[in-house]
């Protein structure tokens, strides 16, 4: 279900989406019928055609990558499958993506799985037959520390949220949709009973789209959900970690009325975020929708670029920049926009080469990895003119007097982190009483710039309070109405 070839496949596909229970198999044979039809081999990585792109050396392991995960410290892993051996891989580079190596696996006969990365050594992979295998030695070795539906779940997501914080998402059994979460990195699991009566008393819930189904910053978590073909698909969302859940049909306009599952949800904060709509009819797969109120709503569709298929959405927290990657014809295409509302074509070389590219992993707003079906660069993010040089990453922790001050009712508070980091960015009353929570979870590397809505609060002096790490910084601000 993450490519779209050509009309016979996409019939296959609609059929086997439209079930209650899916057939893992098949979904992966669709794809290597496509291999077939378009004479496609090993992964072609040649060099961009201009400077925000550049190869990974990444030996040709199968041909379809999925993930992609990088860390500080220049570790990368990238997880995919091999579509004629229905083989499932993780391969891992310690040198930035100059070498890589194809790391043990335990679970081979998954069918597919999606993988979620903590740092260097610890990683997650949850599998399409209801298990999840946790590595803390870099891949080497994995154990299976959970598993639902006795060997015959479906996991589709897996994400850290922050921390040791990670959540889990696959399709309903018996006992309805299966959410389960762990609080000490993938050790130990909960599965949630508390869902909505929605998810918990149907067995034809499920989650459809892989690897992006589900995001995470911090506490807050949505999943997306469906019922079946021709019903609108929902978002299962909690703010607290799971402690309460809201879930609500996502009611998408501008011909959407039958897109019956979510390809993608990628968060920019906890109030903005992306999703592409599952889309049969191509004429509607070229848009994309936006929620600026945590995914209560979502815009009228935005078209990214005429006949193009958008696979995903993904902004770099923080920054306004937002990078949108698909395919058009059998080029892989990207699209770079700084409002969401016009896009900018930046497409990499290899026109012709029949790949796409579906996912991407942002360390920091310098630089970027993204994979895809016979696709796996290196990004360089551009700034805010295509072209520029990209801002440095700062040297150290600061946060800046908030601006204007005082104000009414809004302000802006700046703040720069040198690595990615926990960022908590709460606000205090003068008698130490929270009045506010703007940021909590993980946030790239780089300088970033939040606004505090006070319209429900009294004027007086606050204080707002940046805490990164091992870092905190406390500043007052005075709200005048």
């Amino acid at each position: 279900m993450r490519h779209w070839f050509n009309l016979g496949v996409l019939i296959l596909l609609i059929a086997v989406t439209a079930t209650a229970s899916k057939d893992p198999r098949a979904e992966k044979r669709a794809k290597l019928d496509r291999a077939t039809v378009e004479s496609v081999g090993v992964p072609s990585l040649a060099k961009a055609s201009i400077s925000l792109w550049d190869t990974l050396n990444l030996v040709a392991f199968g041909n379809s990558l999925d993930d992609v995960f990088a860390t500080p410290e220049g570790f990368i892993w990238v997880g995919g499958y091999d579509l004629s051996t229905d083989e499932d891989f993780i391969l891992r580079s310690t040198d930035n993506g100059a070498t890589w190596t194809r790391r043990s696996l335990t679970f081979t006969n998954s069918l597919g799985y999606s993988m979620t990365v903590r740092d260097s050594n610890i990683a997650l992979a949850a599998t399409w037959i209801g298990d999840i295998y946790r590595t803390t030695d870099g891949g080497a070795n994995w154990t299976n520390v959970f598993t639902y539906g006795g060997g015959n779940g479906y996991f589709n997501g897996i994400k850290f949220t922050g921390g040791d914080s990670v959540m889990a998402i696959g399709d309903a059994d018996a006992a309805g949709l299966c959410v389960v979460k762990s609080t000490d990195a993938g050790a130990t699991w909960t599965r949630f009973t508390n869902l909505p009566a929605a998810e918990l008393n149907t067995s034809t819930i499920s989650s459809s789209s892989y690897h992006q189904c589900m995001d995470g910053i911090g506490p807050v978590v949505w999943i997306t959900t469906y019922y079946g073909s021709g019903t609108a698909p929902r978002i299962l969302r909690t703010t607290d970690f799971g402690a309460t859940w809201t879930s609500a049909d996502v009611l998408l306009t501008g011909g959407l009325s039958n897109a019956y599952s979510i390809r993608s949800i990628n968060m920019a904060s906890t109030t903005e975020g992306w999703l592409v709509p599952r889309q049969t009819a191509s004429g509607v797969r070229s848009y994309v929708h936006r929620s600026t109120d945590g995914g209560a709503t979502w815009s009228d569709s935005i078209l990214v670029e005429s006949g193009c298929v958008v696979k995903a959405v993904k902004p770099i927290r923080g920054t306004n920049f937002l990078l949108a990657v698909g395919y058009k014809g059998d080029d892989p295409k990207a699209w770079w926009s700084t409002n969401g509302t016009t896009w900018t074509d930046i497409s990499p070389g290899s026109p012709g080469d029949g790949t796409d590219m579906t996912n991407a992993h942002f360390l920091g707003q310098t630089l970027g990895y993204v994979v895809g079906y016979q696709k796996a660069l290196k990004f360089t993010p551009p700034t805010t003119d295509v072209g520029n040089e990209p801002t440095a990453v700062p040297t150290a922790f600061t946060v800046d007097q908030n601006y204007p001050n005082p104000f009414n009712p809004t302000t802006t508070i700046r703040f720069a982190l040198p690595m990615e980091s926990q960022v908590s960015l709460k606000v205090y009353d003068l008698l130490g009483q929270l009045v506010a929570t703007i940021q909590e979870g993980m946030m790239n590397a780089g300088t970033h710039t939040l606004t505090f809505d006070a319209s429900n609060l009294p004027s007086g002096l606050y204080l707002y309070t940046v805490q990164a790490g091992g870092f905190a910084s406390t500043r007052k601000m005075l709200l005048l109405k």
